[in-house]
């Protein structure tokens, strides 16, 4: 049994041994003679899902500062384009004026990455404090606009607090870190097999490769 692993990320990988250790854990690997390479290769799967799995938590807060910054910008928008047909004109030209600026970099801007989203936001902030702070109060806007600046001002500080949670993880064992010795483990274990059930002809062991080899076949 082989797999080029190097084709693998990390979110692969960890599918991939988390399939494998579901299916040899309930087996007697060590009537088959398979222990000592089952049990270094699980030392090191559950190494990788432990930082997988922090990295995954600390990534998914993120996320989810993200989705409220992007609600919060759309409800801004709503509102000011509301107030594109106000019956004052006035009105109606300055909140055109200001869909200008919200809308500058692409309606669905919050589509980008994180990266490109803060800026366009960052822009959209300094716009309206610099020229529309006044029409945001006027048009009863402040409310969302407070609220675009507070869910923008979490995220960056969320953000912050994950980049220093990646360094903290690289003193540890991130998933990059561990995934060599996961790699090397788990492919002498699946090189063993094989060679195990040639010398032994256990059925069961037979059986268990068959569906390992079908799990290598989906990546």
């Amino acid at each position: 049994m082989s797999i080029n692993f190097s084709k693998l990320n990390n979110d692969k990988l960890y599918t991939l041994s988390k399939r494998v250790h579901e299916i040899l854990s309930p087996e007697p690997v060590a009537d088959w003679g398979i222990k000592v390479y089952f049990d270094e290769y699980v030392l090191h799967h559950e190494k990788f899902k432990k930082a997988m799995l922090q990295l995954k938590e600390a990534m998914k807060v993120l996320g989810e500062k993200d989705n409220r910054r992007d609600k919060d910008g759309v409800n801004l928008r709503t509102h000011v384009k509301n107030y594109t047909n106000h019956p004052d004109e006035a009105v109606a030209k300055r909140a055109e004026e200001l869909m200008v600026e919200l809308d500058r970099h692409g309606v669905d801007f919050y589509r980008k990455s994180y990266k490109e989203q803060t800026a366009i936001l960052e822009y959209i902030i300094n716009a309206i404090d610099t020229q529309f702070a006044d029409f945001v109060v006027r048009i009863h806007a402040e409310e969302w606009y407070d609220f675009l600046k507070k869910s923008q001002e979490d995220f960056e500080t969320t953000r912050k607090e994950l980049t220093e949670k990646k360094a903290e993880l690289i003193n540890e064992e991130s998933p990059s870190q561990v995934r060599p010795d996961l790699v090397t483990a788990m492919r002498e274990l699946l090189t063993f097999m094989p060679m195990q059930y040639k010398a032994t002809k256990n059925e069961q062991l037979g059986i268990i490769i068959t569906k390992i080899e079908a799990e290598l076949k989906r990546f």
